[in-house]
């Protein structure tokens, strides 16, 4: 079977006036769907397919809750073939996952070896193989596709292969499955949201100082749960701010006060009794540090300065020469603080101040 697809790749590929001397002869991805990893066949016959089933990754996924993280696409495999003057050194899945009639950017995933041929059989012993067969394969990837709005997607698929037809060191050349245009696999899958449309009146937020303030209004609160503030510096990576349990008392209006970086993304993340979850529009919060925020009184001075912040939070107070040398640091958590300078020589310091909300340096002289 691989000598009949080499025949073939042979002849569409006139311009290059010499046969491939490596390959592919089955390629596949991995997708979890409710906890169950499974492969999905996107090229490849027979002994050959790593499904082992025939599972063509060409049909629709199904319909899955925002944010339930039920589907995943965990990796991909390729299965590739070589002559002994031929060199094949890596392979890449790229994928595109969009709302059907849309496109987006492809996203790379390296597949690092995983299997040789011994013999007749891969030494993972997962199906046939001859000659200088190997397999590339990662299954350990996590990248959840319930994370998106509510919509109907699509998954698009190619694969690149980098080796070389005349060297068993160089990696001077890359045989496609696809491309970009024309795909080798697409599956389709649709996210449903069946909370957040009902109740989530508004979310929104403002800067105050050094802090930002989050506010929410729900309606109908029987069926949440909770609710968890997420936080972003990108708008794609998101880490957990804190989780706030359903409360009637609020009478469906929450705020939360969340320490202020310059520019911070909030999401808002609600779950339901039966565990089905949605998630809010993300708003934008630029804060910029307002000088008057730390300030170092009096400059210059003799014996002691006072520092003051805007607010009480745990920080840091470090003070250095102008060589760069740690001459004092103190620990705070007032908002006016203290630095005896007595016993030091005259001359020019620099006072720094840290804390979670706030790092500011600034120039003294004491006398």
């Amino acid at each position: 079977m691989k000598q009949i697809v080499f025949f073939l790749s042979a002849l569409l590929s006139m311009a290059t006036l010499q046969a491939q001397t490596f390959g592919t002869f089955a390629s596949a991805v991995f997708v979890s769907q409710n906890g169950a990893v499974s492969a999905f066949d996107v090229t490849g016959t027979g002994d050959n397919l790593i499904s082992n089933v025939g599972r063509p990754f060409s049909n629709d996924l199904g319909s899955y809750h925002q944010g339930s993280g039920n589907l995943v696409l965990t990796g991909a495999e390729v299965k590739t073939y070589k002559d002994n003057a031929a060199n094949v050194c890596g392979a890449t899945l790229y994928y595109s996952i969009h709302l059907v009639g849309n496109t987006a950017p492809f996203a790379a995933l390296s597949l690092p070896y995983k299997a040789g041929c011994d013999g007749s059989m891969f030494t993972d012993s997962l199906g046939p193989c001859s000659g200088n067969d190997q397999k590339w394969s990662i299954q350990t990837d996590s990248i959840d596709m319930t994370t998106y709005p509510p919509g109907d997607y699509a998954v698009d698929v190619y694969y690149e292969i980098q080796g070389s037809s005349n060297s068993n060191n160089d990696c001077n050349e890359t045989n496609s499955i696809g491309t970009n245009i024309a795909v080798a696999g697409s599956a389709t899958f649709t996210i449903i949201n069946d909370v957040l449309p009902l109740q989530l009146i508004s979310f929104t937020g403002k800067t105050s100082g050094i802090s930002n303030i989050l506010n929410w209004s729900v309606g109908d609160e029987t069926d949440i749960v909770s609710y968890n503030l997420e936080k972003s510096s990108d708008g794609v990576h998101f880490q957990s701010v804190a989780t706030v349990t359903s409360n009637p008392q609020w009478k469906g209006h929450y705020t939360f006060e969340d320490p202020a970086g310059q520019q911070n993304l909030y999401r808002l993340k609600l779950i339901s009794k039966n565990n089905h979850t949605g998630y809010s529009n993300i708003i934008t919060l630029q804060n910029a540090i307002d000088e008057r925020l730390v300030s170092v009184m009096p400059n210059p001075a003799k014996e002691v300065v006072n520092i003051t912040s805007a607010t009480a939070e745990k920080a840091v107070i470090t003070l250095f020469d102008m060589t760069g040398r740690k001459m004092k640091s103190i620990t705070t958590q007032s908002n006016q603080t203290k630095m005896d300078l007595s016993g030091l020589p005259n001359g020019q310091y620099i006072v720094n101040y840290k804390s979670a909300g706030i790092t500011k340096s600034i120039q003294i002289e004491k006398q």
